[in-house]
């Protein structure tokens, strides 16, 4: 009985994640994002398994579409290593819902000086490209701004509408 329960439960996982009979598209990755919601993930992991192996014809540019749409967030909830981090998926309706709740690198640490900085700047000035933010900041060389910024990205305090800095990183 316990074996039938388990293969039964098994079937239901495979049929829920959409491994067993995969749909195809944008809408699969829609709702496969609905079911990873919130979850903080690596990155890399998130594009070389999770998602293809839910999304049979997943293309790393149908999540930057989505992005670039406005219908997905992304939040960093960590670094892990300098090539890597965990990031959660949210709808962008329901980001303010899962906002509050949403893990951070290390709840209460608090930015260093010049990622206070930058976060000072862009509630000033709002959404900034990376030579706005150096103009911002003077004295401040690019690859210490850069550091900085990835802080703030783990830490779930910015982001970005596509996910090319997650590539790059």
């Amino acid at each position: 009985l316990i074996v039938e329960n388990d293969l039964g439960f098994a079937r239901f996982l495979l049929e829920w994640h959409g491994i067993a009979r995969p749909r195809c598209g944008t809408a699969r990755l829609e709702d496969i994002i609905d079911q990873l919601e919130g979850l903080p993930l690596s990155f890399a992991e998130l594009e070389r398994s999770i998602l293809p192996l839910r999304v049979p014809d997943y293309e790393p540019g149908m999540l930057d579409r989505l992005g670039s749409q406005g219908r997905v967030v992304w939040l960093g909830c960590g670094a892990i290593g300098d090539a890597d981090g965990r990031v959660a998926l949210y709808r962008r309706e329901r980001i303010a819902l899962h906002r509050a709740g949403a893990p951070g690198s290390a709840e209460g640490e608090e930015p260093s000086p010049l990622a206070r900085e930058i976060a000072d700047r862009l509630a000033e000035r709002g959404a900034s490209f990376f030579a706005e933010i150096v103009q911002a900041c003077p004295g401040a060389g690019a690859d210490a701004l850069g550091t900085a910024l990835w802080e703030l990205v783990w830490q779930g305090l910015v982001t970005n509408d596509t996910f090319a800095p997650l590539r790059a990183s």
